[in-house]
């Protein structure tokens, strides 16, 4: 198997700021969005926790995941 040389990346200050963008507004979903929805869903699983921030984190994550998973497959082309 032969490895190919990688050309390096050059971004310039335009793409920077478009990534960093971006990543502001997915944070900003996350911490908005998914928060909320998950307060309203309230799932049973994470309600034994005693630690009320930890399962609002946890709620939040797993609506999160297949959200952002979705967001990243419409950014990243294949």
């Amino acid at each position: 198997m032969r490895i190919l040389p990688v050309k390096e990346m050059e971004c310039s200050e335009k793409e920077l700021r478009i990534l960093i963008l971006m990543t502001l507004l997915v944070w900003i979903k996350f911490f908005v969005v998914d928060y909320m929805i998950a307060d309203v869903l309230n799932w049973p699983s994470f309600g034994t926790m005693k630690i009320h921030p930890v399962r609002h984190a946890l709620r939040a994550l797993a609506v999160a995941v297949p959200s952002l998973g979705a967001i990243l497959s419409v950014i990243i082309p294949v």
